[in-house]
């Protein structure tokens, strides 16, 4: 979307769906 030329978003919020692959999923969100 952002290649598209949207604009980039204030604000991301990622909820992981369980504790299962949360660190990770934090990492990932973290490092974007």
């Amino acid at each position: 979307m952002l290649d598209a030329g949207a604009p980039k978003p204030a604000l991301i919020l990622g909820f992981p769906v369980g504790f299962v692959g949360a660190a990770e999923s934090k990492a990932m969100l973290a490092a974007d």
